[in-house]
């Protein structure tokens, strides 16, 4: 009854690909650049903002998750060389671990 028709896009990603302009382009991996071309400074400048804290975030998540990882196994008292650590590789031999469970 109240059904909105789908309506197609005026122009297709690969249209605006082909008859952009270089700052057009770049938009496409630069968020925000096209309205700051536009003089739409605070959403441009926004989205830019929000991509670079993005990408600082991706970059250092790798080695907080491991300052984490080694504060929470300090927090238990659990270190690296630790026979109770489950998470120690060197330590852990999976046909001892096979023989406990049978």
């Amino acid at each position: 009854m109240f059904k909105k028709k789908h309506a197609t896009p005026a122009v297709t990603l690969k249209e605006t690909w082909k008859d952009g302009d270089a700052v057009t382009k770049l938009s496409f991996f630069i968020m925000g650049l096209n309205a700051i071309k536009h003089r739409q400074w605070v959403k441009g400048f926004s989205l830019l903002f929000a991509e670079i804290v993005f990408l600082v975030w991706e970059c250092e998540g790798d080695q907080t998750d491991r300052q984490t990882e080694q504060a929470t196994l300090d927090l238990w008292g659990l270190n690296e060389m630790s026979p109770s650590n489950p998470f120690s590789s060197e330590l852990r031999n999976p046909e001892t671990e096979e023989a406990g469970r049978v």
